[in-house]
């Protein structure tokens, strides 16, 4: 089974980084620098798991998994 994860971090290298390393172990890795960006991808998509970073410019991690559950 390949698992879908949706990263989302402020640091494209971090993303990258992330990204390369899942799908190196057979999952599938979407990333998004931006929080907004993020719950459109939520929106359309079914993810099995969500990383997030905790300090983001434009919205927290904490506020963004709020969002995300309601």
């Amino acid at each position: 089974m390949n698992y879908r994860i949706l990263i989302v971090d402020d640091e494209e290298e971090m993303c990258r980084s992330l990204s390369e390393l899942l799908e190196s172990e057979g999952m599938i890795a979407d990333w998004t620098m931006h929080p907004s960006e993020a719950l459109g991808k939520i929106a359309v998509t079914n993810y099995d798991m969500v990383m997030l970073d905790i300090r983001m410019p434009e919205m927290g991690g904490v506020e963004l998994l709020q969002k995300i559950k309601s």
